[in-house]
């Protein structure tokens, strides 16, 4: 899943009542294959809310 996938996901998700503005949307799992650059994913967070998950990151939920 790229950042596309997700942002439609979100959007699929919004439309069902599942996911709202209040919603924590977090990304994870990059493949080394792509190895986005830290402008890429502060471009994502900054564009689309996410949030970019890093080792040891934790969450309460």
């Amino acid at each position: 899943m790229n950042v596309r996938e997700a942002v439609h996901t979100v959007e699929r998700l919004e439309k069902a009542g599942v996911v709202d503005s209040e919603t924590v949307k977090v990304i994870t799992h990059f493949s080394h294959n792509s190895a986005p650059t830290a402008q890429a994913v502060e471009c994502a967070e900054r564009e689309y809310g996410f949030l970019a998950a890093y080792d040891g990151m934790v969450l309460e939920i």
